[in-house]
């Protein structure tokens, strides 16, 4: 089996320049920007737009992945055994540009070639009941535009990314005990005891840009994940409730991740973008006589780091210079869908994603000195915004 990838980005940049001796004094201060971007304002020789492109932010790119795996399976009375190997190679080709103005260009290469095991066995008590271990290694590996020394902006972030053209690929050893029962058709629960090692996790960081901070990707040297996790679906008709499920999963997580005492502030924390726990649950309808579904479905996670603080480790250091870790704050996201069939070539449904709309708050908890060298915390939002809801309706006509 194989794969191929390619992908070629151009970044234009635009930007308002105006005549300050045509505009009125002042102007580009006045609040809201409604009242600066007028058609009155427009002009050659008043306010106008103009093109500043850098063609280092641009790139293209390629990817090959070609592999090849073998498979086992035994079965031995109440015992089944399921064992791979997979031999993957991945050759990726980004062409980045050294030129604000001209298109010249030089190639990088990433080549990628590893084994990666799986194995499964699982033991029945009964027809209802069984336990599983299982082991699987698996791949994180660079995207473009993490390794392009391309710069864009992330209008969720408020910020420029940069990628790392060092960045290398993240290896995943996933290993998990699990206890599984499935009482009836469409039931089941199942419970599990998971860990997860990470070699070089690929992480969000920040990077020191002449007074502001930019995004970009690193490695860490190895994080490692322990977790338990409930999984759960359950028929609601003993209870009356015909054409009813509901469903429930929920993970607690301790993470912990080792990396470069110089180049982190913290000396202990959870891996970038990791939540101490998540809870997803559903409440389905299923009533194929009027041809009518629904499903309501909550979401939530935990405080997690979405970008890694910097210690200020320079001559004369503080940690009044430190940059903090940035968390991204719990939000519940409660999600519908409706799906009604008109007759047997015709359908609709309505979805609303993020119906309690509750806003994106991201925090630092910087540490600080004052003028007597008594160490203090503060608790400040380095940003925050509503991302809103969204619904839409869709027909469906099957011929």
């Amino acid at each position: 089996m194989g794969e191929y990838r390619a992908r070629e980005y151009n970044n234009r940049q635009f930007f308002y320049r105006y005549n300050r001796y045509s505009m009125p004094s002042g102007f580009v201060y006045q609040d809201p920007v409604s009242q600066i971007l007028t058609k009155e304002n427009y002009g050659w020789d008043k306010l106008y737009v103009y093109e500043d492109t850098d063609n280092r932010n641009s790139y293209k790119g390629e990817s090959y992945n070609g592999a090849a795996y073998v498979m086992m399976n035994l079965v031995a009375g109440k015992f089944r055994v399921n064992t791979g190997l997979r031999l993957e190679s991945s050759n990726m080709v980004l062409t980045s540009y050294d030129k604000i103005y001209e298109f010249t260009s030089f190639d990088t290469k990433y080549n990628i070639t590893q084994l990666y095991p799986s194995f499964n066995a699982a033991y029945n008590f009964d027809e209802k009941k069984l336990v599983r271990i299982a082991y699987g290694r698996s791949v994180n590996k660079q995207e473009f535009r993490e390794v392009s020394p391309s710069v864009y902006y992330d209008f969720n972030l408020f910020s420029d990314v940069k990628g790392n053209p060092d960045l290398k690929h993240a290896t995943i050893d996933n290993a998990d005990l699990r206890f599984e029962y499935y009482p009836s058709a469409g039931e089941y629960a199942t419970f599990a005891l998971f860990y997860k090692h990470f070699a070089n996790p690929i992480e969000w960081t920040y990077l020191d840009a002449g007074g502001s901070y930019t995004y970009t990707f690193e490695n860490a040297k190895e994080a490692n994940n322990f977790g338990i996790e409930a999984d759960i679906r359950k028929e609601l008709g003993c209870l009356g409730l015909d054409g009813f499920s509901f469903g429930l999963n929920a993970a607690y997580i301790w993470s912990k991740v080792s990396f470069d005492k110089d180049r982190s502030l913290e000396r202990d924390r959870a891996m970038q973008g990791q939540s101490p726990y998540i809870v997803n649950a559903s409440l389905y309808y299923d009533n194929k006589e009027i041809g009518l579904s629904a499903g309501i479905m909550y979401n939530r996670i935990g405080k997690r780091i979405v970008g890694i603080g910097r210690a200020d480790t320079g001559s004369g250091a503080s940690i009044n210079n430190d940059v903090p870790d940035t968390y991204e704050l719990p939000r519940d996201l409660l999600d519908l869908t409706v799906s009604k069939k008109i007759s047997d070539n015709l359908s609709v449904k309505l979805k609303a994603s993020d119906l309690l709309a509750q806003k994106v708050i991201f925090r630092q908890y910087p540490k600080f000195l004052d003028n007597s060298g008594d160490l203090h915390s503060r608790e400040q939002t380095s940003k925050e915004f509503s991302p809103g809801s969204y619904f839409s309706f869709s027909l469906q006509l099957n011929f």
